[in-house]
């Protein structure tokens, strides 16, 4: 139980690209896991079904649901424009799931895929973070929400290869995000005065300039854990690591572990 009653969760996406703006376009599920619970939601883009409704939802708008029943799901998508920021409530509490259908990051790069991250409410969100780069990349992104105003974020990343610094603080309001991009060999430092949200998200694979084996991988959304709620003891699974494709055009996907210490 939190200690307000109330479970609040925020959406993490990203925005359309112009070729497919209003096609693909990112999305919220909520599913219900007790009887009787209460939700609302308030998008920050127009919304063009809600609740399992063919209803527009207008920007800014709250919506209601009373009394929905366990096992209930409720999946609304944006008409067009990124859903970060999207805010959920609940008296009971849900599974909250955003992401996009397929998301080019960034939208002028080629190479989209599906983003899915189940949201831990606000009450488990933390102040401190590390962002480590994704190995072969020429680059990678992280996203950050704020859950209350006048969030002040400080960032620091260094190049494990040179030891050199790149440095940023802003300030940020409820809801609001922020997005960058850091080179290769920098890893970041995230802290803030706030609880925040922060997530990995894999580049589109021409941002790498060309096309080889290592770097075939389209965009992804991974929630970066607080320090805090980081442990010593680990169990990892993997897929089995076939190709996928023709013989003539078979990709081999190589599975990487980022550790950080």
């Amino acid at each position: 139980t939190t200690k307000t009653g109330t479970y609040e969760y925020y959406a993490m996406s990203v925005g359309d690209s112009d070729q497919f703006r209003g096609a693909l376009v990112g999305f919220v599920v909520i599913v219900i896991n007790e009887d009787n619970t209460d939700v609302r939601v308030t998008p920050t883009q127009n919304v063009v079904t809600f609740f399992g409704l063919n209803t527009a939802i207008n920007a800014g708008e709250t919506k209601r649901r009373k009394k929905a029943k366990i096992g209930e799901v409720f999946t609304f998508a944006a008409a067009s424009g990124d859903l970060t920021g999207t805010r959920v409530t609940a008296d009971k509490p849900i599974t909250f799931l955003t992401g996009h259908q397929c998301g080019f990051i960034p939208t002028e790069n080629n190479g989209c895929d599906i983003l899915l991250e189940q949201i831990p409410p606000t009450e488990t969100w933390g102040f401190q973070f590390v962002v480590t780069p994704l190995e072969t990349r020429e680059g990678s992104g992280f996203k950050l929400v704020a859950s209350q105003n006048e969030t002040f974020v400080q960032v620091s990343c260094n190049n494990e290869m040179n030891n050199s610094v790149i440095s940023k603080m802003f300030t940020l309001d409820v809801g609001k995000s922020y997005f960058e991009i850091y080179p290769k060999s920098y890893w970041c430092f995230v802290e803030s005065n706030h609880p925040l949200l922060v997530a990995i998200i894999s580049l589109g694979y021409t941002y790498d300039h060309s096309i080889t084996e290592s770097n075939q991988a389209n965009p992804f959304l991974l929630m970066v854990p607080l320090l805090e709620q980081l442990n010593n003891n680990y169990t990892l699974v993997f897929t089995q690591n076939n190709n996928i494709g023709s013989d003539s055009e078979a990709v081999n996907f190589v599975p990487y572990i980022n550790f950080i210490i």
